[in-house]
């Protein structure tokens, strides 16, 4: 069996036998195709939006109450009453805002802040991401978590969750808040901003370890470990 981070391997064992299964963790590999962001013609629609946007706060998901997309509204409302971030603008792209969340961001007084995008194209998210001030990825719950070397192989900063896989997949290149008190974790990123470009540096070395290359180096070291071992147990 192979997981896709520690976290993963560590919620499968109270269900199986370890004894009986041979259990590995091989992280995902980065995935989203870049090679077009600087197309115009791929990136026009997005480009457009975010031209007005700037500087903005992005966020990639879905409504799952995981992912915890009220707690990133209520974050970026308590983060934008502070002098450095009250220019701020909020993005969302990926699932269309809920009505519920629709309804939060109306009550709070955002709607002239927030844009919701809906799905995009890996050109325009590779887009997004380039711009944005930082990505905002709560979530209380992943299996990985693939916007956060995303957004680091981009040279965007990322704020995220202290709770794995979330801190074990972004390593020390993120600000790590508590995603179940998202208006003091607002000034937790207010207070470490001035090291943004430290932690940027960071997240893009550690997004390098997430390359298709070593994630398929260690799927054939698995393959030859159970194979190998296989012939050892049969010759003994």
């Amino acid at each position: 069996i192979i997981c896709v981070s520690e976290q993963t391997r560590q919620e499968l064992l109270p269900y199986i036998n370890e004894r009986k299964h041979k259990i590995f963790t091989i992280h995902n590999a980065l995935r989203l195709n870049t090679q077009n962001l600087r197309d115009a013609t791929c990136v026009n629609r997005v480009s457009c939006i975010v031209s007005t946007l700037k500087p903005y706060i992005l966020h990639v998901g879905s409504n799952m109450p995981q992912k915890n997309r009220a707690g990133v509204i209520e974050f970026f409302r308590t983060i934008t009453a502070l002098p450095r971030f009250r220019n701020f603008n909020l993005v969302f792209c990926g699932q269309k805002l809920s009505d519920n969340l629709a309804e939060q961001v109306r009550v709070c007084g955002l709607s002239r802040v927030v844009c919701d995008l809906g799905f995009v194209s890996d050109a325009e998210l590779s887009y997004l991401y380039f711009n944005a001030e930082f990505l905002i990825f709560p979530s209380l719950m992943e299996g990985f978590g693939w916007p956060i070397i995303e957004a680091q192989s981009l040279g965007c900063l990322v704020v995220t969750s202290d709770i794995k896989p979330m801190n074990e997949v972004s390593g020390r290149g993120a600000i790590l808040i508590n995603p179940y008190n998202m208006s003091a974790s607002a000034h937790t990123v207010a207070d470490q901003y001035t090291r943004r470009d430290e932690i940027i540096e960071l997240g893009y070395a550690n997004s390098r370890k997430y390359m298709p290359e070593q994630m398929i180096d260690a799927v054939i070291e698995v393959y030859e470990e159970i194979t190998f071992g296989q012939q050892k147990t049969t010759n003994d």
